[in-house]
């Protein structure tokens, strides 16, 4: 029997989808092929027909995890604030499905090769250009600056907890902070 035409590319969504969820948890080097094609469904051989190695996958589901995320919460914000509370919020903490990779993979990143950092700086500057956006534009560059490392670093931290109510007012003091950043 053949294959659907639709297969092939079937096959490789569930690959970088699970490649995002898995990434986006553990870190590239925490990661190996073996389980992104278990959790995918698919035999360590079926990995080779999509990519040439674990970083062109990692550089595709980082970039489709950051998108899934943007995509998210364009869904249910409007402006900076609501970006920012959206965020930073318990929701967002404790979310299986919908995480930015950002805060997840920021100290991973740090001590990993040029091409793995390539790719979260790519991510990175993606995401102060959408709050530079919100912000007013360009000249707001500063701003946004600040506000996604409020935002990055309050998520980062407050993920790192296991003091939930410690964890919830790290959340709500960084939200406040970062919009407290307004425009020039």
């Amino acid at each position: 029997m053949a294959w659907k035409e639709s297969h092939k590319q079937e096959s490789r969504e569930r690959i970088v989808n699970a490649a995002a969820e898995l990434f986006t948890r553990k870190g590239f080097n925490q990661v190996g092929i073996d389980e992104v094609m278990t959790q995918a469904g698919l035999t360590r051989g079926a990995f080779y027909a999509h990519f040439n190695s674990k970083i062109d996958l990692y550089e595709e589901a980082i970039i489709a995890a950051g998108n899934a995320a943007a995509q998210h919460f364009s869904e249910h914000v409007t402006d900076t604030n609501s970006i920012i509370n959206h965020y930073l919020s318990e929701g967002h903490l404790t979310s299986t499905s919908i995480r930015c990779p950002l805060p997840c993979l920021v100290s991973d990143v740090a001590h990993d090769d040029e091409r793995v950092k390539q790719i979260y700086t790519r991510l990175y500057k993606g995401f102060t250009k959408h709050l530079g956006s919100n912000n007013g534009g360009a000249e707001d560059e500063d701003n946004a600056l600040l506000q996604s490392v409020l935002m990055i670093g309050g998520m980062a931290l407050a993920r790192s907890l296991t003091d939930e109510t410690l964890a919830k007012k790290i959340l709500s003091l960084t939200s406040k902070a970062a919009q407290q950043i307004k425009p020039k």
